[in-house]
Order: C-alpha cells, then structure tokens, then sequence
C-alpha cells in the first residue's frame, strides 16, 4: 500500500518552503528587493579641449547619492578628463586642456550601491579637436 504521507510530502513541503524563502527575504532586507536605477543627465554631450560640463544623477529605489567614475568609451580603462567637485548628485566634468586625437569618447558612470543592490548610468562625451 502506497503511504498517504510520501506522496503528499513534496505538495505540502514546496509552498512552505517558498514562503519561508519569502519571509526571510523581507526579513533581511527590510521587504521585497526593489528595482534601482540610475539615471544620468544629459546622455550624451560634445566638449573641445578644456571644455566643462555639469552632470546630474537621479537614484530611483534606493536613497540618493552616487560614486562618479570615468572610462574611455565602453571599455574598463580610466577615461581622460577631470571629475571637478564630484558631489553624491552632480559632478562637473573638464575636458582635457591637450586632445591628442581628433575625437575621443568617454562614458561618465554614476553608481549606487544600496539595499543590496548596484545599478548605475551613464552618458557619452564625444571630445572634439578644434585645433
């Protein structure tokens, strides 16, 4: 004879696992992980040598405040400029005062690290050679 009790183990053990998941989710983060995003405005500027430009950031999911960071293009290497007085909101970013290239494209980073969770954004500078 097939026990009650085996096969109707897994229907009654799953739903009550779940919930504990559940509850010990809300009970370490304080509720339900919130979506964070990070958005940086404007998206996309043109500067010349030694040009500047205010960047700011809105924080949508987490409390405000962001780390500011420069990379050359889309790739992991340290951008060429200077982020002058980077505040938890807004930064302004100088160009450099010397482009050895005709143009150079450098992604300015905002990223939050709240409530477990990192989300960042971004926005362009093309860098244009007048001389």
């Amino acid at each position: 004879m097939i026990d009650p009790f085996v096969v109707l183990a897994p229907i009654l053990v799953l739903p009550i696992v779940g919930l504990l998941r559940y509850i010990g989710c809300t009970l370490q983060t304080g509720g339900i992980p919130a979506s964070v995003t990070v958005t940086v405005s404007p998206t996309e500027v043109t500067l010349s040598a030694n040009g500047m430009q205010l960047f700011t950031a809105t924080v949508v999911g987490a409390p405000q405040g962001v780390t500011w960071s420069l990379l050359m293009g889309d790739t992991d290497e340290p951008g060429i400029g200077t982020l002058v007085s980077p505040g938890p909101s807004s930064v302004t970013y100088q160009a450099p005062v010397n482009l050895s290239a005709q143009t150079a494209q450098v992604t300015i980073v905002a990223t939050t690290n709240e409530s477990q969770t990192v989300a960042s954004g971004s926005a362009s500078i093309t860098l244009v050679d007048q001389g």
